[in-house]
């Protein structure tokens, strides 16, 4: 039985490009799906699936063809 992979907010941002702000905003705007596993200091915290990750990448990410 496969395990799905969870990527990190950093995680996504690096490998995109981008800040870990833009990676929290596109959850908020419901752009990238996202579980939250709890709060830290001041925010959620999420983890981003990586068949979801994929599917915004097809999605939103210009460039790939």
């Amino acid at each position: 039985m496969p395990t799905d992979r969870y990527m990190t907010t950093t995680e996504v941002a690096a490998k995109l490009g981008v800040t870990r702000q833009t990676v929290s905003r596109w959850i908020r705007e419901e752009k990238l799906a996202a579980i939250a596993i709890g709060v830290g200091q001041r925010r959620p915290i999420y983890r981003v699936r990586e068949a979801d990750f994929i599917a915004f990448v097809r999605r939103y990410v210009r460039g790939l063809d």
